[in-house]
């Protein structure tokens, strides 16, 4: 049995949790509309995290043999950049693409 510190602990514990939730989406919020009114932060900002997260969930779907899904991953996000081929990001997904999964 629980005494009444420990669900005090819970309850304190809960409030918290949703005290900084909420805090939280209202930062997002915030976020959301200085790079929407921003069209270099959004454009810039949010391709390479993209890319970035796509090519650790490719290598990750690759570790565990799933290199066809690691690709159909990976491909849509690469397809849509136009230019800065040469970037460190760009050269990394182009040769995970090419079949260098494991990099």
């Amino acid at each position: 049995m629980f005494s009444q510190q420990a669900y005090f602990a819970v309850y304190l514990c809960e409030q918290r949790r949703e005290f900084l939730e909420f805090h939280l989406s209202q930062r997002l919020d915030q976020l959301d509309r200085m790079v929407g009114q921003n069209p270099l932060l959004s454009v810039h900002q949010g391709q390479p995290r993209g890319l970035r997260a796509t090519m650790s969930l490719a290598r990750m779907l690759a570790a565990q043999n799933r290199r066809d899904d690691a690709r159909a991953a990976l491909a849509p996000i690469y397809a849509w950049f136009t230019e800065g081929f040469a970037s460190p990001d760009l050269l990394a997904a182009k040769s995970l693409l090419d079949g260098d999964l494991s990099a």
